[in-house]
């Protein structure tokens, strides 16, 4: 069955190449990567970023990218076609957390859990809203209801995908396998992405 690689691609306000945020799920089709697959594609992830735009921060223009490779062609592989386009609504608040900010969603394949079966996206940037801030007696975290978001977007991605025939995969480097979503889990945690940072814009002497 074709491997099919997704890349997401979020511009931010610069729109600026090195300032767009990305991220990378596979897929598995039964047939080859045509038209219809990518609409289909596209349409669940365009749903996946829909269902967490809440916690998305307001440096993001709202247009998602999203560029294809079937990863079982020979190599050198190309995007099919010049990819797909569609968008969503950053809501959260005008105030955003640092662009590095993320938060990590985990999903992994049916067991055992090694390291094949296992991968990450680190979602952002978040708006100022995602955080729940930090006390005398508490670390800042990642609200619940921002993890409720990506938890339910999460579940509506595998499922969704697995019924329109193109099931969200766990693919290995190693093996050069892709394996069926089953799972996962959302750390309340926030992660840091340094290449999402930026320079300093000013430098104050002492």
């Amino acid at each position: 069955m074709p491997i099919i690689k997704a890349q997401c691609i979020l511009p931010s306000w610069s729109l600026l190449p090195q300032d767009e945020v990305t991220n990378t799920f596979w897929f598995e089709s039964v047939g080859p990567l045509n038209d219809d697959v990518g609409a289909d594609i596209t349409i669940l992830l365009g749903s996946f970023y829909a269902g967490i735009q809440q916690s998305l921060g307001p440096t993001l223009t709202g247009t998602l990218k999203i560029s294809m490779w079937d990863w079982s062609a020979p190599t050198p592989r190309y995007p099919y076609n010049p990819g797909w386009e569609t968008s969503f609504t950053p809501v959260s608040a005008t105030q955003g957390l640092p662009e590095e900010v993320a938060l990590v969603l985990s999903f992994h394949a049916s067991p055992p859990a090694t390291p094949r079966r296992r991968g990450r996206v680190y979602l952002g940037p978040l708006g100022s809203g995602a955080l729940s801030p930090g006390g005398s007696s508490q670390w800042a975290s990642i609200t619940d209801v921002y993890i409720g978001l990506v938890k339910n977007a999460a579940t509506a991605l595998m499922e969704d995908s697995e019924t329109a025939g193109v099931p969200w995969c766990v693919y290995s480097t190693v093996d050069n396998v892709a394996r069926k979503v089953v799972g996962g889990w959302v750390d309340n945690s926030p992660d840091t992405q340094r290449r999402r940072g930026h320079e300093a814009t000013s430098r104050n002497a002492w």
